[in-house]
């Protein structure tokens, strides 16, 4: 898999607030989190993240790590994974809804970060 940093936005923080925010939500409500896989572009672009012409964006229950490569070998077109694991045991249900409720803190690790 290619580590292409130029893919990478500026406004990182913006954009791990906004991901692990979905992430969240995912966990706590399984309408999303259907709506989340098939359609995550549409969904980050709904919450004001922008892709350049050419980024595909999909989700991978399987991994705890982002990833990009190319859409095909030599393509200039890339294909962004966002990880989407399970909800860690740790992790409350009311830690999650007070952060989305921006109400308390982040919980410990989304897995969005690299914790």
């Amino acid at each position: 898999m290619a580590d292409n940093l130029s893919v990478v936005p500026e406004n990182w923080p913006q954009v791990n607030q906004i991901v692990s925010k979905a992430i969240a939500r995912c966990w706590l409500d399984e309408a999303f989190k259907a709506d989340f896989i098939d359609n995550p572009r549409s969904i980050l672009e709904g919450e004001g993240l922008s892709f350049p012409e050419g980024v595909s964006v999909t989700v991978d229950q399987n991994s705890t790590k982002w990833t990009t490569e190319p859409l095909s070998p030599g393509s200039q077109k890339m294909v962004i994974s966002i990880p989407l694991p399970p909800r860690p045991a740790e992790i409350t249900v009311e830690e999650l809804k007070n952060w989305l409720d921006d109400q308390g803190d982040a919980p410990r690790c989304v897995p969005v970060c690299s914790c």
